[in-house]
Parts: structure tokens; sequence; C-alpha cells
């Protein structure tokens, strides 16, 4: 594909941008990733090694697959703890906002609100690949691969940094992101400002909630299950895999629609699975272990009704928001999750499905806008600070000559 499909990269991004990956690398002290991101916005990004007090045995790190190697990627140092990974930091602002993808998917996935909120200089962005996906690395140990290890990735990031303050953070969570976003929300309460759950569940019923509303609904577990044996049998092209993913992530009468934004008069659907083909090709090819530990984590995810309680009284603004279509995570999950966060705002978007944050890119910026600003009203005593404090401007962007010395 020698053009970069709309919404795929950053407004811009050069016809040849997905095909040329060296000009699509960052490069920080050696270490390359390919991004999506505006180099206008970037501030500082790399791959970090965190875990090493979790992660003790050296050579427990999966090689990359060939794709990754193509792209960049390198073996893991055989003799070093814990594992790396990737992340970007755009804007520069005093409110932290940390964006954590779900399954088996880029922070890519996070483009439209990179775009919209690191151009304001209230905030800086915080995106990663969680462990096992995309430009982080892959832990062999299956044990490894829980909601609650993974939201430790999380603040170890944070933690390097230097986002340790209280009430510093927007934590802002997708699907199985969203899981590890309550896990954050368990961990350390007093440092979030907001915290907002998107298409997602406190998990397995266990006695707490209604097991029809618990088990994921059929056509995710078929959706997986034939992408995974289809990829590894060989059965499935990669175009028909896109495919199946468009068709789960967004409801049929909406792929269906005419795109009112595409000049060509195409329906959502053409450009959906456009848009994801040239992810698929851009991306860093996954690793088996990786997409099963992830997996692994989202079906073992639990968090108690009275831990719900608990984040309830202890983050100062929630949201939670779902489509009403949604055919990976029951709606019913997220009015499980309001009826234990009693304090939550719970928004169901008519026709609207998994992937809420592309569908609805505007209304959900607008709604995340509110529930980050009410945070950081909040919670402004706690922080010993002027509210004021969110207006001020942004000291340092990356400007183009910036990134010219790290962009490669």
């Amino acid at each position: 594909m020698d053009f970069v499909p709309r919404g795929a990269a950053y407004a811009g991004a050069p016809d040849n941008y997905g095909t040329e990956h060296t000009k699509s690398r960052i490069q920080v002290d050696e270490d390359k990733g390919i991004t999506v991101f505006s180099p206008d916005t970037y501030s500082q990004g790399g791959l970090v090694r965190i875990a090493q007090d979790r992660i003790t045995k050296p050579g427990t790190i999966a090689d990359p697959t060939s794709d990754a190697a193509q792209k960049g990627a390198r073996k893991p140092d055989p003799k070093a703890k814990g594992l790396q990974i990737w992340y970007e930091v755009h804007g520069n602002g005093p409110q932290k906002i940390v964006l954590i993808m779900g399954l088996n998917n880029s922070g890519f996935g996070w483009l439209g609100q990179v775009e919209h909120f690191a151009r304001d200089p209230r905030y800086s962005v915080l995106v990663l690949d969680n462990r096992g996906y995309g430009n982080s690395e892959t832990p062999t140990a299956m044990e490894g691969y829980k909601t609650s290890e993974m939201a430790l990735d999380v603040l170890e990031v944070c933690d390097h940094l230097g986002w340790k303050e209280k009430r510093q953070l927007h934590i802002t969570g997708v699907s199985m992101g969203g899981m590890i976003s309550l896990e954050v929300a368990r961990k350390a309460p007093e440092r979030i400002a907001s915290l907002s759950l998107l298409s997602t569940t406190s998990g397995q019923a266990r006695g707490q909630k209604s097991i029809v509303t618990g088990l994921p609904p059929t056509a995710a577990v078929k959706m997986i299950t034939r992408l995974l044996g289809g990829k590894w049998l060989g059965m499935d092209s990669d175009e028909y895999r896109v495919q199946r993913v468009a068709e789960t992530l967004f409801p049929k009468a909406w792929l269906d629609a005419k795109d009112d934004h595409d000049p060509k008069n195409r329906s959502r659907r053409e450009n959906m699975q456009e848009l994801f083909m040239w992810r698929f090709h851009f991306v860093r090819r996954q690793h088996p272990t990786g997409a099963l530990g992830q997996i692994r984590a989202a079906s073992t995810h639990h968090v108690p009704n009275a831990v719900l309680l608990t984040i309830d009284s202890s983050v100062p603004s929630i949201l939670i928001a779902t489509g009403d279509d949604d055919n990976l995570v029951k709606p019913g999950n997220s009015r499980h999750l309001a009826k234990w966060l009693p304090h939550a705002k719970l928004v169901e978007m008519k026709g609207v499905g998994h992937a809420i944050q592309l569908q609805e890119t505007d209304k959900l910026n607008t709604l995340l806008e509110e529930n980050y600003k009410e945070g950081w009203e909040k919670t402004k005593d706690e922080r010993g600070v002027e509210a004021a404090g969110e207006d001020l401007p942004a000291s340092r962007l990356g400007t183009k000559a910036h990134w010219d010395q790290v962009y490669q």
C-alpha cells in the first residue's frame, strides 16, 4: 500500500510512511520502535526496562518474530532481568493521561486521543504497548500474564517518567486495558485524579454477578479461536483475518453505512478494512506466546465487588462508557461496574460497538475531557496547587528540529 489511509497514522504523514519503515522509527539510545504518532507533539519515548524484581530469571524473554526483527526489533539481552516496555509521551502538560490498550492490540489504537489531547497544553499523554505485543518484549512465562502484573508494568513506566505525585494521573483503558486500569486503581488509588473505563469488565463472575453477563459473547469466542487457529494452521489469509476483526469490533449497520468523510463515497467497512490492513503490515508481528498470554490475562481477570466499592470511594472521578452493540464485552458488564462504582458516570452509546475510541472518537474525547477536568478540579487541594495549573502552557514539545535528531 503506497499511501496512508485516513486515520492510520498521524495527520500529514507522508504517503510512503508505512512502506519505508526506516522513516517511521524513533531511535532512542539505539533502541528502535515504529510509531504512528506525530513528531510535532513527541516529547520522549523508547524502551524502558521494568519488572526486574518480578521477572528475576534471565533468559525468559522470547526472541522477536522474523517480521518484528525486519522492523527493527532486537533480540533480548540473555543476561538481563525484567522486560522492556515500549512507550511514548506526547505533549508536556502537568496533567498526565495514561492510555492503556486492550487485548492483542497496539497502543497505536489511541491515535485519535493522542492527536486530540497532546496538542492541549494542559496534558502529557503516555501510550505504551503491553507486555507481549508490538514494540514491547514478550515474557515466556505464562504466569506473568495477569492484569495485576500488567498494572504494575504501567505504574513502573510512570515511575520511570517521574509521574509519582499524588492525584496526577488520568488512567484510561479500553477492553483489557480497562481491566488493567481497574488493577492500577486497586494498587495506587492515591495517584489517580480520574479513571475512565471503556468497553470493559470487572472480569469473571465468581458469584458476584450474573454468569450470563460474565461470560464473553459467542461471537468473541468464535472470532478469537478462528483468528488464532487460522493463523497458526495457515488456513486464512491476512485479508480474511482483518475482515473478521473489523466485523467483531464494529456493528454491521455502522460498517455498511457510507463514510461521510470519504471523498470516494465508500462504506465505513471498506475504509476500516483498509486502515486495519495498513496497520497489520505496519505493526511488528506478535509472538504466539504474547497472544496466548494476553488472552490468559483477560480471561482470568477478576475484581471483586468489594474492591470496586473501595475504588469508588478512593478515586475522585470515574467514567464508564460502553456501546450498546458490543460483540466482545457485553454492555451488562459496564452496568455491573456502575452498580458497584455508584459515584461513576455511566454512558451507553447507541449503535456503537467495542472499539469505542475508533467509532466515536470525538464524542469519547469530549467525555474523557469532562472526566479529566472533574477529577483535576476535585483534587487540587490534595495536590496543593492552584487549579489554574491546568492552564499552564507546555514548556516543551518536540519541534521538527528536535525530532530530526531522534527520528530515523
